[in-house]
C-alpha cells in the first residue's frame, strides 16, 4: 500500500514562512542598516559599527542586529534592533536579559533596544517589564505606522522594497506597489540587481497578502517599460540605459496622471520621488498632446 505523504502542520508552515520573511528582511537590512537607523528610526546620524557580545555564545538565540552608534554631540550608544513578524509576549524578558549582557561589556554606554514589527495587525506584546526593584522598557515600532514614502526617500533599494509593508495613507495598495517597483527599477538599473530586489519584494508581499497586487503591477510595469520592445532599452542605443530608465519613469508618471487626474502634482511627485516641476511638465505635455 502506498503511503500518503504527510502534510506539514499549519504551525510548521507558518513558522517556515516567517523564517523566509525574516531572512529576506534581515538580508536587506544588513546592506542598509545605517540608513534604517537614521532615516526610518530617526536616530542621530553617526557611525554605526557592529559589536559582538561574547556571552551571546552561551545563549540559544543571538540578537538580530547589534552595534555601537557614535554621533557628534551624543553619548556612545549600543543599539540592538530586533525584527519580528509575530507577537512575542516574552520579548521584554528577552531584551531585559540582553540589556544586562550589554551593560557587563559596555558599562559606560547608553542602550537603545528597538523591535521592528512587520505584522499586518497591530502588535500587542508588552513593552514594559516592572518588578519591585526595576522598571524596564523597550521601543516597539510597527512598520505600518511609518509612511511608505520615508522608505522610498532613503534612495536605498533594500529599504525601498520595505515600503509595501508600511503605512499607505490615502493611497491604494496598487499605487504603492507601483511606486515601489518603479523606484526599484530606478535604483537598480542592472538587470541582475533588479531581479534580486523584485524577488525579495515578491516574498515580502506575501507577508501582507499582496501577491496578486504584485503580479498585477509587474504586468502593468512590463507593459509600460518592456525591455524587449522599448527602443530606449535596446543595446547599442545612443541614448543609453540611464536615459532609458528616465523615459520609463516618465511613462509611469503619465500613466498615473491619466488614471488619476485628480491627483495633485505634489502627490504624484511624492509617489515617484521626482520633482514637482517635472510632473507639472509631463501633465502639461499630456494636456497639449493632440487627441
Amino acid at each position: 500500500m502506498k503511503k500518503r505523504s504527510k502534510k506539514p502542520a499549519a504551525s510548521e508552515t507558518t513558522k517556515t514562512e516567517a523564517n523566509q520573511y525574516d531572512k529576506v528582511f534581515k538580508e536587506a537590512l544588513r546592506a542598509s542598516l545605517p540608513a534604517m537607523l537614521t532615516d526610518i528610526l530617526k536616530m542621530p546620524a553617526g557611525v554605526f559599527e557592529p559589536v559582538h557580545i561574547e556571552i551571546q555564545r552561551t545563549i540559544e538565540r543571538k540578537a538580530d542586529f547589534m552595534g555601537r552608534l557614535t554621533a557628534e554631540g551624543e553619548p556612545e550608544t549600543i543599539v540592538q534592533l530586533e525584527v519580528q513578524t509575530g507577537d512575542d509576549y516574552k520579548m521584554a524578558h528577552r531584551l531585559h536579559f540582553y540589556s544586562g549582557l550589554i551593560l557587563l561589556q559596555y558599562p559606560d554606554s547608553e542602550i537603545e533596544q528597538v523591535v521592528l514589527y512587520l505584522g499586518q495587525e497591530k502588535p500587542t506584546m508588552p513593552t514594559r517589564l516592572q518588578r519591585k526593584n526595576f522598571d524596564f522598557r523597550f521601543r516597539l515600532v510597527w512598520i505600518k505606522e511609518i509612511p511608505y514614502q520615508e522608505f522610498l526617500r532613503t534612495g536605498k533599494p533594500e529599504l525601498a522594497l520595505m515600503g509595501i509593508l508600511a503605512d499607505y495613507g490615502d493611497w491604494s495598495a496598487e499605487l504603492v506597489m507601483e511606486a515601489v517597483v518603479t523606484e526599484l527599477r530606478r535604483l537598480a538599473p542592472q538587470k541582475s540587481d533588479r531581479e534580486l530586489y523584485l524577488q525579495q519584494l515578491h516574498i515580502l508581499s506575501n507577508l501582507h497578502n499582496l501577491q496578486q497586487t504584485f503580479y498585477s503591477i509587474m504586468q502593468n510595469i512590463s507593459e509600460i517599460i518592456d525591455e524587449r520592445k522599448d527602443p530606449y532599452f535596446q543595446r547599442g542605443e545612443k541614448i543609453g540605459m540611464e536615459k532609458g530608465m528616465e523615459k520609463g519613469m516618465e511613462k509611469a508618471v503619465e500613466r498615473i496622471l491619466l488614471r488619476y487626474p485628480h491627483f495633485s502634482n505634489e502627490e504624484v511627485a511624492d509617489i515617484f520621488q521626482v520633482s514637482v516641476d517635472r510632473v507639472a511638465a509631463i501633465r502639461k505635455a499630456l494636456v497639449e498632446k493632440p487627441a
